[in-house]
């Protein structure tokens, strides 16, 4: 195990950083902008005070100021930073360097926003001082540094692992995937677990009073001050994101995580799903308005588009399904074990989906939902389970059947299965209204998890439910024989390939007749 001297000061990659983006030139002017900003607000504050007034406005804005340079400015630097050493051929050779991948995580993560590190900190004294002005206790200033580091890491070893993870055009695609995963967390923001994964609770639970609004949360129905329960949500999504960008710093075709560590992931974010709306003041409220059906849809939803994300990351192309049959043939291991990242995804597909309808049916219960609208929760997580099983065979036995085209034509496949009925349905609504075009909808398994739970009426949700079931489920084993069938064809192909290679054995010559 390297030691952090090594890690840290001996680092390369960092002392890089350190040279290139603090010359004099660039991080003066960067630092004076942000002493001139944070001393004009401390002068605002004090003066404001002085007056008989209140400082609580100039708090939010130093802290928004914070939370810009090291989460949002810090993030992206990261991400620029990866994406340039991999479109320059950097990246490859300090693969090739006798540095480990840990060397080169905390190398990137360390020394990319280090400019950001100097301002960050150069606002803290700004910071103390308003707070105290605020009269907002030492402690939870202390609290909310700390928060903002932790968060600082979850955003970075993030855009870390996007932009290791996107195609060979990096610089775009990593700040296109980057700003789209910013988006979507703003858009969500008050949902839960999303909501802990910002610094939103943390800052109400904290500091709340300056703003007058202080919230409560509850993980599993024990109280947790805010800065706890995002701790608890970040620190193991920590962990899962650097072995994820380790595994990705190592071989840029590995999946970010293997499949055990996926299967772990999906758990705990299951659980801390359900443990967040569980016996909470807020699942009263209905976080933002959604009331009990609407929370229940979220959680369902959220856990959907997770499990097609994890499934869909560790499903091998061709090349990797064939290159991990000849490799565990000449170990003379068969079949593949299906942890191996080049095995077929069958068993993770299968395991994924049932954990979804687990987890599904747990957080409609723990949302408190109605008796009367729980079998039609419950009826929605196995929509979402059969749809990940269509999805996840899918994709493996397009990519197997159709090689370099697998992805084209998996992506027609599900526009036609998903978005046009969703389509159909919708215009037929748009004029003669629900009934019939609600099944017509329901062949899109994004309507049959929608329906069931927001539908007008329990027999009506019921009908749709079951057919939006059956469909999924139908295409789901048409799926796995094609799955099965071109499984078999190129596990033939690499076997006959491995007989044509072998050199044919050597006969001696017969001795010739006397």
């Amino acid at each position: 195990m390297m030691s952090l001297t090594t890690l840290v000061w001996d680092n390369p990659i960092l002392v890089k950083f350190v040279r290139s983006r603090l010359r004099r030139q660039q991080v003066i002017p960067l630092l004076t902008v942000v002493l001139l900003i944070a001393g004009a607000l401390t002068w605002g504050s004090y003066s404001a005070v002085r007056q008989g007034g209140d400082a609580n406005l100039v708090f939010v804005w130093l802290v928004i100021l914070q939370g810009v340079l090291l989460l949002v400015i810090g993030a992206g630097q990261v991400a620029t930073a990866i994406a340039q050493a991999r479109e320059t051929g950097m990246l490859d050779f300090h693969r090739l360097s006798p540095q480990s991948p840990a060397a080169l995580v905390v190398g990137f993560a360390l020394g990319a926003p280090i400019r950001e590190y100097l301002a960050y900190i150069l606002t803290i004294p700004f910071f103390i001082l308003i707070g105290y002005l605020c009269e907002v206790p030492f402690l939870a200033l202390a609290l909310l540094v700390v928060g903002f580091v932790v968060l600082a890491a979850f955003n970075y070893l993030l855009a870390m692992t996007v932009s290791l993870s996107v195609p060979a055009n990096s610089l775009r695609s990593a700040g296109a995937l980057l700003g789209l995963v910013l988006i979507l967390v703003n858009i969500l923001w008050a949902l839960p677990p999303v909501t802990f994964f910002t610094a939103l609770p943390l800052f109400f639970t904290q500091v709340g009073r300056v703003v007058d609004v202080e919230m409560t949360y509850t993980f599993f129905g024990m109280p947790m001050s805010g800065f706890l329960i995002s701790l608890l949500h970040q620190a193991p999504l920590i962990v899962f994101l650097w072995f994820a960008a380790l595994r990705k710093m190592r071989h840029e075709r590995l999946p970010g995580l293997s499949r055990p560590m996926l299967l772990s992931l999906f758990v705990f974010v299951g659980l801390v799903s359900i443990g967040d709306v569980v016996a909470t003041d807020a699942v009263e409220s209905g976080f933002s308005g959604l009331g009990t059906e609407g929370l229940a849809l979220s959680l369902l939803m959220q856990q959907f588009f997770l499990a097609l994300f994890l499934v869909l990351s560790v499903t091998p192309n061709a090349g990797q399904f064939l290159h991990g049959v000849r490799y565990y043939r000449k170990l003379g291991i068969w079949p593949v074990p299906q942890r191996s990242d080049r095995a077929g995804n069958l068993g993770v597909v299968l395991v994924v989906s049932l954990l979804l309808f687990v987890i599904g049916c747990g957080a409609a219960y723990a949302s408190g939902i109605s008796d009367d609208s729980l079998p039609l929760a419950w009826l929605a997580a196995g929509v979402s389970a059969t749809a990940v099983l269509t999805i996840g065979l899918g994709a493996q036995a397009f990519y197997l059947r159709f090689r370099k085209n697998g992805v084209t034509y998996f992506t027609l496949f599900v526009f036609l299965a998903w978005i046009m009925p969703l389509i159909i349905g919708l215009l037929g609504y748009s004029t003669t209204g629900l009934g019939f075009w609600a099944l017509v909808m329901c062949f899109s398994p994004l309507a049959g998890i929608f329906i069931p739970i927001t539908g007008t009426g329990y027999e009506h949700g019921h009908v749709s439910g079951i057919f939006s079931l059956g469909v999924s489920f139908t295409l789901a084993l048409i799926l796995l024989g094609m799955y099965v069938r071109a499984a078999r064809s190129t596990i033939a192909r690499a076997i006959a390939a491995e007989e044509e290679q072998r050199p044919a054995p050597i006969t001696p010559p017969t001795p010739a007749a006397v």
